[in-house]
């Protein structure tokens, strides 16, 4: 298996009662079918590195299309860091009004002190290839594939250049997308690294903060306002010892069903030999 290419083993099914069947598609649950895979351009049988990419390039000027990629580090001494670029302000929260525009954000929480640095952007300025996790919005930027990560730039006073190295296994739900009512309206998630070794610097204002941690970076998009699409969600992932684990459930908006899609997933890290496993553990 290589990493840097494609994955075989991080497709992640979701049982079929939690799905409504509309023909071909499924509603109201994360895709399934060939058909639903068709419909995005991607692969059953393997996790492409475009599920990292631009997802919604081709309808970003729509003012309901969010997307954005997340990360997050926690670092050895306490300090987290969280992360997102986007070729939206809004994430998803409300509809666009007015000139669109690109952001980046920088937020770290360190000895219980919290800094946060954001900028937006003219959507010149933000740029991201469709087959790879290539993005730049600003001064920040985050390229690489399912093995290896950079994040590297500045936000105002906030600069970080750390390099994630895989230590899980990338995740996709079923296809990756949920369809809400009919195929015109979709959101969507990706994990791209679920636990990571994370190392390099952070620099804040005068201070550098040494990177020696664990990182994360997600991936979502859609293009129906996220309080439409979901009433709520549950998130979270814990790891001990060798195990990273996954617990996502979603609800959908009563628009939609109000139904619930879960996933809870372990996903070992690598061992002595260099192995990485996935374990369904629900």
């Amino acid at each position: 298996m290589t990493l840097g290419k494609q994955v075989e083993d991080g497709i992640h099914s979701v049982p079929a009662k939690m799905n409504t069947q509309a023909g071909k598609y499924t509603l109201n649950g994360w895709g399934q079918t060939e058909a639903d895979f068709a419909f995005f351009d991607l692969a059953q049988d393997k996790v492409e590195l475009k599920s990292d990419g631009w997802r919604t390039e081709k309808i970003a000027h729509d003012p309901n299309v969010y997307e954005w990629w997340y990360f997050d580090i926690h670092n050895h001494d306490g300090t987290v860091i969280t992360g997102v670029l986007s070729p939206q302000t809004a994430m998803g929260r409300v509809p666009r009004f007015g000139t669109p525009r690109a952001m980046s954000r920088i937020d770290v929480n360190r000895n219980n002190v919290q800094s946060l640095a954001i900028e937006t952007f003219p959507l010149d300025q933000f740029t991201a290839a469709t087959d790879s996790c290539d993005v730049r919005s600003g001064g920040l930027t985050m390229r690489g594939d399912f093995t290896e990560l950079r994040i590297r730039g500045k936000v105002k006073d906030h600069e970080i250049d750390v390099v994630f190295r895989q230590t899980a296994m990338p995740l996709r739900v079923g296809n990756g997308y949920v369809f809400l009512g009919s195929t015109d309206t979709f959101q969507g998630w990706f994990n791209a690294f679920p636990s990571a070794t994370a190392t390099g610097h952070v620099i804040m204002g005068e201070e550098t903060i040494e990177i020696d941690g664990v990182g994360y970076h997600d991936h979502n998009y859609g293009n129906v306002p996220i309080a439409e699409g979901y009433r709520g969600w549950f998130w979270a992932r814990p790891s001990f010892e060798r195990y990273t684990t996954l617990a996502i459930e979603c609800q959908n908006g009563e628009r939609f069903g109000g139904g619930v899609g879960a996933v809870a997933l372990g996903l070992r890290q690598s061992d002595e030999e260099g192995a990485l496993a996935r374990h369904n553990i629900g």
